[in-house]
């Protein structure tokens, strides 16, 4: 059981075993912890284990919270009813095991049963939403909290019983560090050359995720050739999501285009401090990730997301001339070959989508969850000035989120979400 006093909390904080819920989560249990305050991560899904080692590692308490997804065939609902209370009181058990004070849930059916405990032993709730339009599970945790904090307006003022509060998506703290130090011309050279590219040709990135990584991985294999010449004009960065690369390496050879290919890359900061220009999907970390670097982006929604969600965050930062954003159905090769030359030719529309996008930069989010949630429960809040600096941390596994390349709950079919 965690030790605590009436003056200082402990925070429980929910969130799935998929990278899109458990770093934002763990983000912003890290800053709990550097301002003193006890975090503890329910992490639900599937095997929790390795996030479980992740947070560890770095000190945080966490551990397996019983989850229940709700299936589509209502036949099957009285069951998981059955299962959802079993996971509701398997729950509260842990809350008081470990003296839970307040808990914050991060989204997504895995959130469910802890905040459903949580509200039903009248502690503080809050939830976060990663997305510009409610997921099933926070409209329906929303009636119990006290505040919602979204990274992204909600879509045409949706309005929520709880009060919301726009914050962000909370980011990695080295991907927080790399962008607070932009490179100057000369590091970004040797930065290109250190991957196999050349220091002087503009860099597209190209990623997708596993089930998204599909579509973009055959769509650029089918635009190079009506490139013609002007395919030697830029190199590209093309995380395909799988381990059998053999065909994309032939394919860029075959075009004489300049390319690094690979499954994943962890390090993703120095992915995206060589890039001139990304095309990629739009969930909700990718955008912020995008914004935090200035990158000017090509965003293909992917179709299957839940609710749309990735459609409906693209919509948000075209409204604001922060990206382009195309309908997978809608693009087709020769679509995406002008794109290109004009980024080529004419790069002031995409210097102008950069300058756009860095408005949706919110590296302060996990701060202003923290502080707005001590601030709610009375807690005095120290002075930004008055902290140790963050600590290094480690990367969780391969399989963390979109921008790694590998699988996401931003990329996951109907039955996920990020």
């Amino acid at each position: 059981m965690q030790s605590t006093n009436k003056n200082r909390p402990v925070i429980g904080i929910a969130c799935g075993g998929t990278g899109g819920h458990f770093l934002p989560g763990l983000s912003i249990a890290r800053e709990f912890k550097r301002r003193g305050i006890t975090p503890v991560l329910f992490i639900g899904g599937q095997d929790p284990s390795e996030k479980i080692l992740t947070a560890q590692e770095l000190g945080i308490a966490a551990v397996a919270s019983p989850t229940v997804r709700i299936p589509g065939n209502k036949l099957k609902w009285p069951l998981a009813l059955v299962r959802m209370l079993q996971c509701i009181q398997r729950n509260k058990a842990l809350l008081r095991e470990h003296g839970i004070t307040a808990a914050l849930g991060m989204g997504s059916f895995a959130s469910v049963p802890m905040a459903l405990a949580a509200s039903s032993l009248h502690l503080p709730l809050f939830i976060h939403e990663g997305n510009a339009v409610m997921g099933r599970a926070n409209r329906w945790l929303s009636k119990r909290a006290g505040i919602i904090f979204l990274s992204l307006p909600l879509r045409g003022g949706e309005s929520t019983h709880a009060r919301q509060v726009v914050v962000g998506m909370p980011v990695r703290g080295q991907l927080r560090r790399a962008a607070r130090q932009p490179l100057s011309d000369a590091h970004r050279d040797v930065l290109r050359k250190s991957l196999g590219l050349l220091p002087d040709k503009p860099v597209l990135l190209v990623f997708g995720g596993s089930q998204g990584a599909r579509f973009i991985n055959r769509l650029m294999t089918e635009t190079l050739p009506l490139l013609d010449q002007h395919r030697r004009d830029f190199q590209v960065i093309h995380l395909t999501g799988s381990k059998h690369n053999d065909a994309y390496d032939l394919a860029y050879k075959q075009m004489s285009v300049k390319a690094l290919v690979k499954k994943s890359e962890r390090a993703m900061q120095r992915l995206y401090q060589a890039a001139d220009l990304v095309l990629c999907r739009a969930g909700a970390s990718t955008i912020f990730e995008l914004a935090l670097f200035g990158k000017p982006a090509i965003l293909v929604p992917y179709p299957d997301a839940l609710d749309n969600h990735q459609q409906a965050n693209a919509d948000t930062l075209m409204d604001a001339e922060a990206a382009i954003s195309i309908q997978e159905r809608l693009l087709k090769p020769a679509h995406l070959a002008d794109l290109l030359l004009g980024w080529c030719y004419e790069p002031g529309k995409f210097d102008m989508l950069a300058e756009h996008i860095r408005g949706f930069a919110a590296p302060q989010a996990a701060s202003m969850v923290v502080k707005t949630i001590l601030d709610e429960l009375g807690v005095p809040v120290c002075p930004d000035e008055e902290l140790p600096p963050e600590d290094e941390e480690t990367t969780c596994c391969d399989a963390d989120d979109e921008s790694r390349g590998d699988a996401d709950c931003e990329q996951a079919p109907t039955t996920s979400r990020n």
